[in-house]
């Protein structure tokens, strides 16, 4: 009789340990049952936990401006030309190309040429003139002045490239 009762013990205790076990539900991670007495089939987010920590968005990239610019003094017969690279403005580059064309042979009657920004340049001289033109790369400022050159002139050589890319500061 011992072991019927036994049985009958073990019986009774697997049958309600079954019932527990269906009436909870298996919950993904970082989830918990929910629910109204031994009913908890619903699972919903465990607040007992810390969320885990945000990753900070990544930083947008800030670039500085770069310019640069071209002067030249070809007034009576003279030779003078000049070049800035990598100024913080128009105006410095300018005012830097003037200097250099000064410098090197020109007079007050140094001009600006070209003045661009973030970009490349290419000077351009032929059998009577010259001409300056920008461009993404050095290759693309030569292509575009090479084709003025040869349009109206010949003999067309580069004289002069120079870029003034963008500083990436973060």
């Amino acid at each position: 009789m011992k072991s019927t009762s036994m049985r009958g013990l073990l019986m009774g205790l697997s049958l309600l340990f079954a019932e527990m076990v269906h009436a909870q539900a298996a919950c993904p991670p970082g989830m918990i049952p929910y629910g109204t007495g031994q009913d908890q089939s619903v699972c919903g987010p465990d607040n007992s936990q810390q969320q885990p920590a945000q990753r900070p968005q990544a930083l947008q990239p800030i670039w500085i401006d770069k310019y640069g610019a071209i002067a030249t003094d070809l007034t009576h017969g003279r030779n003078g030309a000049g070049a800035s690279v990598n100024e913080s403005n128009r105006n410095e580059a300018e005012k830097a190309a003037i200097t250099n064309c000064q410098d090197n042979g020109g007079t007050s009657a140094c001009h600006v040429e070209i003045w661009y920004v973030n970009q490349c340049v290419a000077l351009v001289g032929g059998a009577t003139s010259h001409n300056a033109e920008a461009g993404l790369t050095i290759d693309l400022a030569t292509q575009a002045a090479m084709k003025v050159c040869n349009a109206t002139d010949t003999h067309c050589q580069v004289t002069y490239t120079a870029c003034s890319p963008p500083v990436r500061i973060q």
